[in-house]
């Protein structure tokens, strides 16, 4: 069993939302804190792994499957936790994904591109316009 098997449910903190690298893309625009946090709070590991394509089977409050992070095929070793909102990988991987983080890896995804994709999939609105300058 991996470190992560021991620690279930302790896992990276997600970096706050930040600009593009890029200046001139076209989702420059910092995400609001507020929205954030709407969309971490709404996002569902189920829901993204299904988004990932992965067939998990319930298995008492968890669910289990093949870990769509690396190319092991024995089932038992990848664990999705509704409650903790968490995916763990006690195969190859060792690792443990919040639903951004699983966005991230899973589709190659960064931070405010993950952030994106949960909010469309959510129906939460992100106000991308400037807001005009009061003289």
């Amino acid at each position: 069993m991996c470190v992560f098997g021991l620690l279930l449910g302790v896992h990276a903190e997600t970096p706050p939302a930040f600009t593009r690298k890029h200046p001139n893309h076209p989702n420059m625009a910092k995400i609001d804190e507020h929205i954030a946090q709407r969309i971490k709070d709404s996002a569902s590991i189920l829901d993204v792994m299904q988004d990932l394509g992965v067939e998990l089977h319930k298995a008492g409050v968890e669910y289990t499957g093949h870990c769509p992070f690396h190319n092991g095929r024995t089932i038992g070793n990848f664990k999705v936790n509704p409650r903790k909102n968490i995916a763990t990988c006690f195969g190859d991987c060792c690792k443990t994904w919040n639903p951004i983080e699983a966005v991230m890896e899973g589709m190659n995804m960064t931070y405010p591109e993950a952030l994106r994709h949960l909010a469309a999939m959510y129906n939460i609105y992100i106000d991308d316009e400037p807001k005009p300058q009061v003289r």
